[in-house]
């Protein structure tokens, strides 16, 4: 039986790196995605994720109902797809680092054990509250 969970997070693959983006509601998870998608990175989910464990692994998928849309403060749901193209979307991607974002300077490593399986965790101050400007390509 495989086991599943859905997360609270925005999936990226960066450098062909799974990591899983969290923080609190106004942190900048999807400004980060953004930024990512700028860069020519890749979506997977934002918001929520969901994740499968298969043996020693979690891979991760988008829930249906938001399959390539991501939300930004100030212009509402984007396309991914439209936007940056098909290339800007991936359907799967092993979880391998969880980047946490939070609003006071501790800036610890650690690591967040999901269905059974630990995955390194690295906590990031957000700015996003002391500025709402995104650049734009």
């Amino acid at each position: 039986m495989i086991e599943r969970t859905t997360l609270h997070g925005t999936m990226c693959c960066v450098s062909n790196i799974g990591v899983l983006i969290t923080g609190q509601p106004g942190t900048g998870k999807s400004t980060l995605a953004f930024t990512l998608l700028n860069k020519q990175q890749q979506l997977i989910s934002d918001d929520a994720t969901d994740v499968y464990r298969y043996d020693s692994t979690l891979i991760t998928r988008c829930p249906p109902a938001i399959q390539n849309k991501l939300w930004i403060n100030g212009f509402g749901l984007i396309d991914a797809k439209k936007h940056w193209g098909t290339h800007s979307i991936k359907m799967a991607q092993r979880l391998e680092l969880i980047i946490a974002l939070c609003d006071d300077d501790s800036q610890q490593t650690d690591s967040e054990t999901i269905l059974g399986i630990t995955i390194p965790k690295i906590y990031l101050r957000s700015n996003h509250h002391d500025s709402k400007k995104i650049n734009h390509h």
